[in-house]
């Protein structure tokens, strides 16, 4: 197993590599660690602005099949532009049981005021099984009713994109 002290190039070494052959070294390692698929149900847009954060928790409490709504917040990643490293991004995850299956709703908003909207019940390696994504799908479209309505979150139904992996995402 490899650890990431030995991923570690010599600085001397790696200088005197030509451009091509640094990033695909550099890249190597990515490759040699492999990918997990995901699987499951995703629902995503961009939103015009950050809804109110107890109305958004609010909005799913109010849809009758959600149990149990928990919420917490991190902060993301800190990207690197051409003008510098920015302020890390501001993650917050809203995640709710229905029957004994959940989801979880994310926004992430990035140091340029872009929000990033996602719902999604999701699992690596295997699909999660049908019938939790059969309890789950009509859930998330009145969660996004509720968000619509509740939140002023404008469009929110004609601009999300769903994809769907290892599962069958029919709407009922």
């Amino acid at each position: 197993m490899l650890n990431n002290n030995d991923l570690q190039l010599p600085i001397h070494w790696a200088a005197r590599m030509n451009r091509g052959f640094r990033i695909v070294a550099l890249a190597a390692p990515a490759f040699i660690a492999g990918c997990d698929p995901i699987y499951g149900i995703s629902r995503n847009s961009r939103l015009s602005s950050l809804p109110e954060l107890d109305c958004v928790e609010s909005a799913i409490r109010s849809v009758p099949r959600v149990t149990t709504v928990r919420r917490w917040y991190t902060e993301g990643s800190r990207p690197l532009a051409l003008t510098g490293i920015k302020p890390p991004d501001h993650d917050y995850y809203f995640s709710y049981e229905v029957e004994d299956t959940g989801a979880s709703l994310y926004l992430s908003v990035n140091y340029r005021g872009e929000v990033e909207y996602s719902q999604h019940l999701i699992k690596i390696g295997s699909p999660p099984p049908q019938k939790d994504i059969d309890v789950v799908r009509p859930v998330m479209v009145e969660v996004e009713t509720a968000l619509e309505s509740r939140c002023n979150v404008r469009g929110l139904h004609a601009a999300i994109e769903e994809s769907c992996s290892g599962v069958t995402c029919e709407a009922k």
